[in-house]
């Protein structure tokens, strides 16, 4: 588990795919990224025969059949690779003589060009500190890996422009065109609040595209559906949805998938995950508020039980106080304080009719004593809140 949330947080901040193997080189986890799919190797097939030669007892350096590069991590029996990405900027016509040369077909050529230019570009230095950081969280060893030279650490793998066409069929290339565009269609409206034109696509948008995780289909459908969880959920956080909300709905929707037992009801789990967090996004963008005012609003609520102040908020999203007074006031008519305290006395008066007393919710809400909170209680609902909890038994 603790591996597991390492990967996640490298993939997070590096951008890079990240494929986790056992001793056997069966896939244990797979990160991948939203912005580019990529038709990988059977590293399986390849690292295999080179364990009995201790090759694979450090970090290496592999390049691909197009000149995209992935470097392999042992970490006691398991393998962590990452990849595709690139040292260097991609020639395009040079790509495309290499393509031509080993008689790619023209919709092979353009699909490839494009994928290969959404690779990160990625230098040793960056390189360096990933794997730095790795190792230190997987093991709590500060140790520096200098490579001055991508050569130094190269493992030949010989990974064949052929392997990359057998992957390619022509019905499949066909099929990852269409479910790359159908897909980005989909996280396009999650992001608008689209509400009528998810509802339009086809079951179509929600087939895999990447390469297969597993050879049992029904098994890779639901890896597709956790992936599509994520995206929709990202797309999602991005629009201005609270984060937390959003990460326990994702969470639940991964605890219901592994339950389902049909591939109807994946394909019914995924409409659903993208018309939630879409119905989400429309709701917040019918009050015409920014993201980051939305997001602003959120972190008020999710804190109402701390003694909130402006600058607290101001650092908390980065932006000076000055800034966030005007944009808020700007958008929402109220004032920053104003809202909080707004916030904390509704919240009150939900807390009052559950019997704690008017110490208690006032000490709960963070004001300072029970004398200011009875008097911002009064300012706004009109009574003390003795009052309104007898009123309200």
């Amino acid at each position: 588990m603790e591996t597991l949330k390492i990967l996640q947080s490298i993939h997070t901040l590096s951008g890079l795919n990240i494929m986790w193997m056992d001793e056997n080189f069966h896939l244990i986890k797979s990160f991948q990224s939203n912005s580019f799919s990529w038709v990988t190797y059977d590293f399986s097939k390849h690292l295999r025969p080179k364990l009995d030669t201790n090759q694979l007892d450090e970090l290496k350096f592999v390049t691909g059949a197009l000149n995209e590069s992935y470097f392999i991590y042992p970490i006691e029996s398991e393998y962590i690779i990452f990849g595709p990405f690139t040292t260097t900027i991609i020639n395009d016509s040079s790509l495309k003589t290499v393509m031509e040369i080993n008689d790619f077909q023209a919709q092979h050529r353009d699909i490839l060009m494009q994928q290969l230019k959404l690779i990160p570009l990625v230098s040793l230095y960056d390189l360096h500190a990933v794997v730095q950081h790795l190792h230190y969280c997987l093991t709590r060893e500060d140790k520096s890996f200098f490579f001055h030279s991508y050569n130094e650490r190269l493992l030949d793998l010989d990974l064949s422009i052929e392997e990359i066409k057998i992957n390619l069929d022509q019905d499949d290339i066909h099929d990852l065109s269409d479910s790359i565009r159908l897909e980005r269609d989909l996280l396009k409206m999650v992001s608008a609040g689209d509400v009528t034109g998810i509802n339009q696509l086809t079951t179509k948008t929600y087939r895999p595209y990447f390469a297969l995780l597993n050879e049992d289909t029904f098994i890779n459908e639901k890896y597709y559906s956790i992936l599509l969880f994520e995206k929709v959920m990202q797309a999602a956080i991005s629009a201005g949805v609270d984060p937390i909300h959003a990460h326990l709905s994702r969470n639940e929707m991964i605890v219901e998938m592994d339950q389902v037992n049909s591939l109807e009801h994946i394909i019914k789990a995924r409409i659903d995950a993208a018309l939630f967090f879409t119905k989400q996004v429309s709701e917040l963008k019918a009050n015409n508020y920014s993201a980051l005012t939305n997001q602003i609003i959120h972190y008020i609520e999710n804190n109402l039980y701390q003694p909130l102040k402006v600058k607290d908020i101001a650092d908390h999203f980065a932006i000076s106080e000055s800034n966030l007074r005007t944009n808020f006031m700007n958008e929402t008519n109220w004032k920053v304080k104003d809202f909080i305290i707004q916030r904390k006395i509704e919240l009150a008066k939900k807390l009052l009719t559950s019997r704690k007393s008017v110490a208690e919710v006032a000490k709960s809400l963070g004001f300072f004593d029970t004398s200011h909170f009875t008097k911002s209680f009064k300012q706004i609902v009109g009574s003390t809140p003795k009052r309104y909890q007898i009123e309200h038994k």
